[in-house]
């Protein structure tokens, strides 16, 4: 009867592979990763600063939240702070778990229509193609969010299925 020798080669080959298809996968479940909403440099560029003017609202911009029949766009996590000041302000400490309900209000909510803006001035960032994996029907939900710490300014603009759009502007208000 003959005997079958393995090379020591072979085996330590066989054991990386079976180390990357069955150790890896379960070493990254149990490290959690992070998203991170802007780099440091984006939040350098979009962070408002006290000598940025104020964002004013007048009696015309409320009348048209009002009467607006796109999507409504619904904060559950976390709460907005101050609907008072120009724009409604969300107050938060990084990381953060963001859980926004696009509700219908007409028509059905078209998802593939929204658009997520960091915005300063004439500079502006998406963010939609950062956010769109956390996106579940008409739910944005994403866990553990980094950012960089600072107030910035983020703009929703989401739409119907028959294109009625709703923009909503926020203060992002980011603390350690």
């Amino acid at each position: 009867m003959q005997q079958f020798r393995v090379p020591l080669a072979l085996l330590f080959v066989l054991l990386g592979v079976v180390w990357l298809f069955v150790a890896r996968p379960f070493e990254a479940q149990t490290t959690p990763s992070r998203l991170f909403l802007l780099t440091e440099e984006e939040a350098t560029q979009l962070r408002l600063s006290a000598d940025d003017p104020p964002l004013k609202r007048g009696p015309a911009q409320q009348a048209l939240k009002l009467l607006s029949s796109g999507p409504r766009i619904v904060f559950k996590r976390p709460d907005l702070v101050d609907e008072s000041t120009a724009l409604p302000t969300v107050a938060v400490t990084t990381p953060l778990d963001l859980l926004i309900a696009f509700e219908p209000n007409q028509d059905a909510v078209d998802m593939d229509s929204l658009e997520i803006r960091a915005k300063k001035g004439w500079f502006t960032k998406s963010l939609t193609s950062r956010l769109k994996p956390y996106i579940t029907g008409t739910t944005l939900a994403a866990e553990n969010l980094g950012i960089p710490t600072g107030t910035f300014r983020v703009e929703i603009e989401i739409a119907d299925r028959v294109g009625e759009q709703t923009v909503r502007a926020y203060y992002l208000d980011v603390q350690e």
